[in-house]
Formats: C-alpha cells, structure tokens, sequence
C-alpha cells in the first residue's frame, strides 16, 4: 500500500509571534493526518469506540528542520511501517509546497481495551491489518526509550476543562505546550532544527496536579511530567541540533 498525503494550511491560529507554524500544531496535523487515515483504512476511532477499543499513542518521535509561514500550504504523507502482536509503527514527512521534506516523524500505537483498561492484542480489531503495511522505510530513528532523571521542578499545571480530550485525559498537545513553555524563548522560536522525543507513561485527568521537571544539558532539554502521587506521566527530550 502507498503513502497517503493530507493537506493543510498554517493559519493564523497555527502561528506563534515569528509567523511561523508553532512545533505543536505540525505535530497536531501529524497526528490528525494518523487519526483520518485509520478512518479510511477502516479502522478509525468511529469503528473501533463500537467495540469498546480505542489507539493509544506511546511513543512519539519527530525532528522539525524549518517551520512554514503563516498561509504556507503544506502535506502531511503517512505510512504503516508494521504490526506486531500488541503494536503498530506509523511514520510521517512534512512537505512543503514544492515537495521538500521539512519535518519527520515516527509514532507507536497500541490498542486499548476501554472496558478492561488496558493493552489489547492488534487481533482485537478482527481485521487483516498487514494489507496497510507498506515497504517504505522509516524516515527517521525511531523514538528513543527515554528514562527516568533527577532535575528541577520549574513549574505546576493542573489538569482544567481545556486541557482534556474525549477520553477525559490530558491531551498530547497540552502535554507539549506545557515543555515548550519552559524552553528558553529565543530558542524555541528560532530556526534551529530540532528532535523531540515523547514517551507517554499514565494518562492524567481532570483536577490532577502536574509537576513540570526540567534537566538543561547544553542544547538538550529532558523533561517530566509528574503527578502528585510521584507517578510520572510523561517523559520527553529536546534536543536541538546547533
């Protein structure tokens, strides 16, 4: 099966004081792009909530070289790279309007069991999922395992209205913003390439409190996202490549 391509444009709401599409909103057409093939490959959230299932993201993995202009058109292109017995590998490129990649990315999904709260096996969708599976390699590393660390708390968020998403848990691009925000300015702004890597630990939920930790390590950034039990939610790297 070949990549599928997914339009979109950067606009006003997208851009942040540069003009530029900010980090979360390409990464939110990535994952959009994910969730509306699945919808044409037929097994979309719409199919799957019938039969008390549902994908979970896991581990996502991007590395952004430029950001678009605000009315930049630009593709997403979306492929299945594999299937494992609980997993699924789907990778992305960003491509601008004379169709050079300026962004790569690599997502593992798993499926949950909404009625058992947890991991189901990829046979629970009770379809042949290798006919998606394409022969394209992955455009960039796979998302690294990252690891717990010692750093600074340098902030506090808790869990409010806008933040859930239809599962009632913290949705990923709240998650992001939240790191983001406590980058320095002149850095996260510019045009310096970068790679990220997220892991999603526990999901969090309305009125939970969220500690923010932060280790700075030269152009690297380690972040934590920890709840105030000590369950750490999210673990994640910047790093960007001076």
């Amino acid at each position: 099966m070949e990549p599928r391509h997914y339009q979109h444009t950067a606009i006003s709401q997208d851009v942040d004081f540069t003009s530029k599409a900010r980090f979360t909103s390409l990464i939110s057409n990535m994952l959009n792009s994910a969730g509306e093939d699945a919808f044409r490959n037929g097994f979309g959230i719409d199919v799957l909530s019938k039969i008390n299932l549902g994908w979970v993201l896991m581990r996502f993995a991007a590395e952004i070289e430029r950001r678009p202009y605000e009315q930049s058109h630009y593709t997403v292109q979306t492929w299945i790279k594999e299937y494992t017995s609980l997993t699924t590998t789907r990778c992305f490129r960003l491509l601008d309007e004379n169709g050079e990649c300026f962004g790569k990315g690599v997502s593992n999904w798993c499926v949950i069991d909404f009625a058992q709260r947890k991991i189901a096996p990829i046979s629970a969708m009770n379809m042949d999922v290798m006919q998606f599976v394409t022969d394209k390699d992955i455009p960039c590393a796979a998302p690294k395992k990252l690891r717990p660390f010692e750093g600074d708390v340098c902030s506090e968020h808790v869990v409010k209205y806008t933040d859930i998403d239809f599962n009632n848990h913290m949705n990923t691009m709240r998650y992001i913003d939240l790191m983001l925000n406590e980058l320095p300015l002149d850095l996260v702004s510019s045009e310096t390439p970068l790679r990220f890597d997220i892991h999603f630990l526990k999901e969090s939920a309305y009125g939970e409190k969220l500690e923010i930790i932060r280790k700075e390590e030269g152009n690297n950034f380690k972040f934590a996202i920890r709840k105030e039990d000590g369950t750490l939610a999210i673990l994640s790297d910047f790093n960007f490549l001076k």
